[in-house]
């Protein structure tokens, strides 16, 4: 067959780099099956590399995501299942490819709404890295805001609260200058940090808990004003955030009072037609359009290139 495997290919081995690029090739002309077929070959060929090589990790989970894309969701468990059954035999509970094969079988079923062995996934998982790493280590993190959202997605808001608020306390305990030789320090700028912080207050706005969620919006903006430069991104989506949130409650003057001083921070950093400050700009206008300012708005949108 032109362009795909032949006979006398098929038992041959593929060297790593070619794998991806290969089946890659394949999957974007739609030619799963002979994706599928490099995939299961280069697998055979790793099952001397061992499980937690990160050749055979890859190809796993190409694999599986390959499936999933066709909606082979129990080929693609199987898949994840098998290759963490060796990886667990074989390596520490708390490798690095274990734990990433875990993650990857909670996306999967959490994709499918199994929520329960979504969790049991992820709580196996939090467990093992508790175990193996320190609480602020960002795979930790990674994993508690996965479990959060899972609660989250399932209005288990006490339960997601919870984790998010656990997860901050262990960013914040890496402060402890008792600590800072001892371990990998996290400051309160830290994006894994931050992004918590914006999970926690998003979470207490889907609540209506308004309050609550201004005051870790703007705790998390003073923080990043102080650490980062006006124009990162993190900054930008902090002062959005806070400002979308006045705006809900329709307290449009300090909606107007926080997107007022984040252009004034990205024009004295940033060229005007930055892209932050040029979505600062449209915020803005839309902003003043909403209060029936259409002339000042459109003075700001003549700005905008």
């Amino acid at each position: 067959m032109p362009g795909g495997v032949s006979e006398a290919q098929r038992d041959q081995p593929i060297a790593p780099p070619t794998v991806g690029n290969l089946a890659s090739l394949y999957e974007s002309q739609g030619r799963y099956e002979e994706a599928e077929e490099v995939y299961v070959r280069a697998l055979a060929g790793q099952q001397q590399l061992g499980p937690g090589h990160p050749s055979t990790l890859t190809t796993v989970t190409n694999l599986a995501h390959l499936y999933e894309g066709q909606r082979r969701y129990r080929e693609a468990e199987e898949v994840y299942v098998q290759a963490l059954v060796e990886q667990q035999r074989q390596l520490d509970p708390g490798h690095p490819s274990t734990l990433a094969t875990m993650t990857n079988l909670a996306h999967l079923y959490e994709g499918q709404r199994r929520y329960r062995e979504a969790e049991e996934v992820y709580a196996q998982a939090l467990v093992e890295q508790q175990r193996q790493l320190d609480p602020g280590h960002l795979s930790t993190l990674a994993t508690m805001t996965n479990l959060a959202r899972l609660y989250e997605g399932q209005k288990r808001y006490r339960e997601a609260e919870e984790v998010y608020v656990q997860a901050l306390v262990e960013q914040q305990r890496q402060l402890d200058p008792a600590l800072v030789e001892q371990q990998r320090q996290l400051d309160p700028g830290h994006p894994s940090t931050l992004a918590t912080m914006t999970n926690l207050a998003r979470l207490y706005e889907g609540q209506r808990r308004y309050a609550e969620a201004e005051e870790v919006y703007v705790q998390s903006l003073a923080e990043q004003q102080h650490q980062l430069d006006p124009g990162h991104p993190s900054t930008l989506e902090a002062a959005n955030s806070l400002a979308h949130l006045y705006e809900g409650q329709r307290r449009y003057e300090e909606a107007e009072e926080v997107y007022a001083r984040a252009l004034a921070g990205q024009e004295a950093k940033l060229e005007p037609d930055h892209p932050h400050t040029q979505v600062t700009l449209g915020n803005l206008a839309r902003l003043l359009d909403m209060q029936g300012r259409h002339k000042e708005a459109e003075v700001l949108r003549e700005r905008i290139s």
